[in-house]
């Protein structure tokens, strides 16, 4: 990475020696750089980082003005010449202003660093698994999908989801329940609804309650009824809530897929999520569409069954890789 010639090299070291000590865990580094000491304290202050941030930046720039206003007493002391102590603390005011830039930046970034945290709490390997959260509601996890916790606080409950899950969370007005996929961000109270964030999108069914979808730039949200779905496509870009059959998002639980006018491309998507393989088709296979249930308990007949429907063979080309082959080419 080529680096900025406008920053100065101790501000550049400062940043390296910072990084260095985020990454090692050593909490009980020390440096006879005042200003990294202030960081690095702020960086182990283990008050939750939200609720007390105006508190603690106030304690960071009140601690670099102290260092300034010191410097600069020290600095006016004992010179023979009044000119030349004004043309060196002028220089020396331009140092503890671009220290002042430096340090708002390294303090956005240990916000940062503290907020980006998050905790495994539960992964789904070939199987369903259901979990218990924090405040006693439950998430179950479709095969190969993976729930982190992001905040756990009183009155603030977050968590990220890979994969699919259906929620079915506790009511409680106090309390904000939100889930955060790459796409944008569901926000509920007391409800059960299914979220699906392959396929490069997030789809959301709500069963019961109510919830707030929001694209992941909060430029656009709307609001789901019982019954209804809707995908967030892109940053910007949330389709029209729709009322959909339920078995469509939540047959997965007793390991099936429910579809309707469905391609033949989108059922593969939801089968090699569901599998953890890979399927590959001609386009004219991916493109035809079909109806009907299809069993998910064993990925052999899934496979069998799917095949006589589109008139062809899979056939394990690799490892989890299945090729679909024409009955004719056979």
């Amino acid at each position: 990475m080529n680096q900025d010639p406008n920053i100065p090299a101790e501000d550049r070291i400062l940043s390296q020696k910072l990084q260095l000590f985020i990454h090692s865990g050593d909490e009980q580094f020390e440096s006879n750089d005042p200003l990294f000491n202030i960081l690095i304290d702020y960086k182990n202050d283990n008050t939750p980082v939200r609720q007390n941030l105006e508190m603690q930046k106030l304690r960071v720039w009140n601690n670099i003005e102290n260092i300034i206003h010191q410097s600069t007493l020290k600095s006016s002391k004992g010179s023979p010449n009044q000119n030349i102590r004004q043309l060196f603390q002028y220089k020396y005011l331009g140092k503890i202003a671009a220290a002042v830039l430096f340090a708002a930046v390294m303090t956005l970034f240990l916000i940062q660093y503290q907020d980006s945290a998050e905790t495994e709490i539960a992964r789904a390997h070939s199987t369903i698994e259901t979990v218990q959260l924090a405040d006693g509601s439950e998430a179950t996890l479709r095969p190969y999908s993976v729930l982190y916790a992001t905040r756990n606080e009183e009155n603030y409950q977050s968590y990220r989801l890979e994969g699919e899950a259906m929620f079915s969370v506790i009511s409680n007005p106090k309390r904000q329940f939100i889930i955060e996929t790459d796409k944008g961000k569901i926000e509920v109270l007391g409800t059960r609804f299914n979220v699906r964030t392959w396929q490069n999108e997030t789809s959301v069914y709500l069963e019961t309650g109510s919830l707030k979808l929001q694209t992941i730039n909060l430029q656009k949200e709307i609001v789901l009824q019982p019954g209804e779905a809707a995908t967030i496509k892109s940053e910007s870009e949330i389709t029209n809530p729709e009322i959909v059959n339920k078995d469509i998002y939540t047959a997965w639980q007793v390991n099936e897929i429910v579809f309707n006018n469905r391609t033949a491309s989108s059922i593969f998507k939801e089968i090699e999520h569901h599998y953890s393989i890979s399927i590959r088709a001609p386009e004219e296979i991916n493109s035809s569409t079909l109806g009907g249930t299809l069993s998910l308990a064993e990925l052999e007949n899934t496979l069998n069954n799917l095949g006589v429907a589109l008139d062809g063979n899979f056939i394990l080309i690799e490892d989890n890789i299945y090729q679909f082959i024409d009955s004719d080419q056979m």
